[in-house]
């Protein structure tokens, strides 16, 4: 088994895929039952060749092959779509005074991780004060880029900003990290 599985069969499928689809279906009254995780199943296409997993760019190529027959075209041809939180709906003016807060020009430039530039029209898109021409470029797709900046510069200040202020207590730093996480 390769690396990327072991990840997916260890965090991506617990505490991700599955997890979601659980609650989702939960939530709505569904029973739904995984039947590609039966182990049988798993241990035979875990001991298939990478080659019969990917083909020309495109995953699962021995499923497709065994319900082609069964299943209408636009399965096999449609645009494969994620499951996530929908974000651009849940933004509020309060969230985006934080970002603009912790995304200002000078902080980027202090972090020193990422262009300003393209923080400020990040910024400006999400709020609708700049447009955005590119197809893929969704509000979903905007809003959840700025939640990942908006989220990693949040775990920076919180714990690598107060390590560089007291590199030598380290262990007092610990306890603190903990009590603000706690409260």
């Amino acid at each position: 088994m390769g690396q990327a599985q072991r990840l997916a069969f260890r965090y991506y499928l617990p505490d991700d895929y599955l997890s979601k689809v659980d609650r989702m279906s939960m939530a709505n009254a569904l029973e739904v039952r995984v039947p590609l995780l039966d182990h049988r199943l798993v241990q035979f296409s875990l001991s298939l060749p990478g080659a019969m997993h990917w083909q020309n760019g495109a995953g699962k190529q021995l499923l497709r092959q065994a319900v082609a027959d069964l299943l209408p075209e636009e399965i096999f041809t449609h645009r494969k779509q994620g499951f996530s939180i929908p974000l651009h709906r849940w933004v509020t003016k309060a969230y985006f005074d934080l970002a603009e807060e912790l995304l200002s020009e000078s902080a980027i430039r202090r972090r020193g991780i990422f262009n300003p530039v393209a923080v400020r029209h990040l910024l400006d898109r999400c709020q609708g004060r700049q447009p955005h021409h590119r197809s893929l470029e969704s509000h979903h797709r905007l809003s959840h880029r700025l939640f990942m900046l908006v989220a990693l510069e949040l775990w920076c200040q919180l714990y690598l900003d107060d390590l560089i202020d007291r590199p030598t207590e380290a262990g007092r730093w610990e306890t603190q990290t903990r009590e603000r996480v706690y409260e």
